[in-house]
């Protein structure tokens, strides 16, 4: 409507204009309250702009966090191996130190040709790999058979 006045007139002959029109879809508008209602649809858009974007950050939050937890298990596994390994070398150094070196040195004080080389002496690891700190670090896992490791269920105590 090109002015207020025409609209407070057309809805003094037929009060029941606005409902009509509502029930069209039409909106009764005058030019001052077009741009009021245009500045509120707007708004109404950015808000709900914002919101799908608040859940789409919340869902990747929500992923990243999963993706964390797998890899500080696998990152604690990978470090148990490690320990593992470690462990066995230095059971190895002791055996080979203490069984067949022992044997070596003898034939060399025997003056068997050695080819001119030492046995290198062994040292021991006594570095071990370290757990991640951060309690977030290690959440309880779920093992599946092909050991990939997954999120335990909501929930689980780990």
């Amino acid at each position: 409507m090109p002015g207020e006045h025409f609209l407070t007139a057309a809805l003094d002959q037929e009060p029941r204009l606005w409902d009509y029109a509502f029930g069209k879809r039409v909106l009764l508008a005058t030019p001052t309250n077009l741009i009021a209602i245009a500045r509120t649809v707007a708004a109404v858009w950015r808000q709900e702009k914002m919101a799908d974007e608040a859940k789409k950050i919340g869902a990747l939050g929500k992923e990243i966090y999963e993706r964390l937890a797998v890899a500080a298990t696998n990152l604690k596994k990978m470090g148990r191996s490690l320990n593992g390994a470690v462990t066995d070398y230095n059971k190895f150094a002791n055996s080979f130190e203490s069984r067949v070196l022992v044997t070596g040195r003898k034939l060399r004080d025997l003056n068997i040709e050695t080819g001119g080389r030492d046995i290198e002496e062994l040292e021991q690891i006594d570095v071990l790999a370290r757990d991640p700190s951060a309690p977030e670090a290690a959440p309880g896992v779920a093992e599946r058979e092909d050991g990939d490791l997954l999120p335990a269920p909501a929930g689980a105590q780990g």
